[in-house]
């Protein structure tokens, strides 16, 4: 089929080549025409460049030209150079102004040349249609021989699958069903059946790997329950633990906050004096108090709020802090363990910081 390809793109490009000989022979013709026309002698170099693409595509139809044709080429070849040379005399009378000599010469020589060129040509464009028609049918014929081999190939192969496939079928089918029916059992939690197929082939193969891989189903499955059960009675410790935890938490924060809500309170009440002037050397200690009293409120509610985040109910107080507030008060909460040091704790912020956004509670 390829080689039958080839041979036709072959004939389609040589009846290509023969009409391109047709076109360029009348390019020559017209060509010299216009050259007497504007009388310009430099006209008829283009006739010239004509007659090489001319004869380059002469040469190239008569590579694998039978010799017939190869005969009428030559004939072909010794008319153009003869017409060049008529062309050549034309360019000559043309330069020394003879136009009605070169007209003649065109219309009693030239003209009679050409004429004959195109017949020869018309011959050998009328030999390569009828190759390539002639190539067209061959293949054509071969095609539809072929076409008739291979369908009656076809039929004699479906014929024969057919009856082999009704001689064979049921030693596959017999065993695809018991595998299907056992593999449905296996499907629905049934590991105890076992797929019997005599064959010692590779169905009989296959039987023995099911029979293996029900028997290891059955021993995950049960794994898989006792598992399960096992996760369950720890996953039922774990929540106890967890209820444990949180009552304790719940407690633990009342009972610290109850003391903790009283010691602020004194301190407040002295602080405003309830129980009498308050020494200035003692308002800063008792505030440090205050202050650090209330942060460890807010340290026992934090205690609280794991509760929260571990139910994924955490929520922040978003809003606008003044950095100089948590630094007053990291301050206050760490003064005295710097006095107790002897460190001296000095803090410094930034004037004129805009305010923040956030949590500031969360921060100290």
């Amino acid at each position: 089929m390829s080689q039958h390809t080839d041979w036709l793109d072959e004939a389609h490009r040589r009846v290509d080549l023969s009409h391109q000989l047709q076109h360029s022979l009348a390019m020559q013709m017209h060509l010299t025409g216009m050259a007497l026309l504007v009388r310009n002698e430099m006209a008829l170099s283009s006739v010239l460049r004509e007659n090489n693409r001319f004869n380059d595509t002469l040469a190239r139809i008569e590579q694998q030209a039978p010799d017939a044709e190869r005969q009428i080429i030559q004939k072909i070849r010794t008319a153009q150079e003869e017409a060049m040379t008529v062309v050549a005399d034309i360019a000559n009378l043309v330069r020394d102004g003879k136009i009605d000599a070169a007209t003649e010469l065109q219309l009693t020589r030239e003209d009679p040349l050409y004429r004959s060129i195109d017949d020869l040509v018309r011959v050998v464009a009328q030999h390569e249609d009828e190759r390539m028609a002639s190539l067209r049918a061959s293949i054509q014929s071969a095609n539809r021989r072929s076409i008739v081999v291979m369908g009656a190939f076809a039929v004699v192969s479906v014929v024969l699958a057919l009856v082999g496939g009704f001689v064979i079928s049921w030693a596959f089918i017999l065993p695809v069903r018991a595998a299907d029916a056992f593999l449905s059992d296996v499907a629905a939690g049934k590991f105890a059946g076992v797929v019997e197929v005599p064959n010692r082939d590779e169905f009989g193969a296959l039987a023995t790997r099911l029979n293996e891989t029900a028997r290891e189903l059955a021993r995950l499955d049960a794994e898989q329950r006792l598992t399960a059960d096992t996760l369950r009675a720890l996953n039922l410790k774990l929540e106890q633990a967890s209820q444990a935890k949180s009552e304790f938490l719940a407690n633990m924060s009342h009972e610290l906050r109850t003391p903790l809500n009283a010691i602020l309170g004194f301190t407040e009440m002295i602080l405003d004096d309830l129980y009498g002037d308050v020494p200035a050397e003692l308002k800063e200690p008792l505030a440090d108090i205050q202050t650090n009293g209330k942060h460890l409120l807010r340290l026992i509610n934090d205690v609280l709020d794991l509760s929260k985040i571990e139910a994924g109910r955490m929520e922040l107080s978003l809003g606008d802090y003044a950095a100089e507030d948590i630094v007053g008060t990291v301050r206050a909460s760490l003064r005295s363990i710097a006095d107790d040091k002897g460190v001296e704790l000095v803090t410094e912020v930034e004037p004129n910081l805009p305010d923040a956004y956030g949590d500031a509670k969360r921060l100290t």
